[in-house]
């Protein structure tokens, strides 16, 4: 089952990361876009990562229910977008 866009804001972490809710129907996951792949998705161009998170948001969700949906998911149940998630830009 894909992922669909939780209730609740992203929160930016120390170091850059940023945490977001999603929901496989009534199942929240947590999920995490590193700070090396949003620079990634979104360039040097944002003075904060959850800036560069809100203006890339479809696409990292999008990654995120990709890689949930194939079974990719860590030890917690939840999901991490890193640098190779991402190639070149999404």
């Amino acid at each position: 089952m894909s992922l669909e866009r939780g209730i609740g804001s992203p929160a930016e972490q120390p170091g850059g990361d940023v945490l977001f809710p999603m929901n496989d129907g009534s199942l929240r996951i947590l999920c995490r876009v590193t700070d090396e792949a949003l620079y990634r998705l979104a360039g040097a161009r944002f003075p904060t990562a959850k800036r560069a998170f809100d203006a890339v948001r479809l696409r990292i969700e999008h990654i995120a229910s990709t890689k949930y949906t194939k079974g990719l998911v860590e030890m917690d149940g939840g999901v991490t977008i890193r640098l190779l998630d991402v190639g070149n830009g999404g």
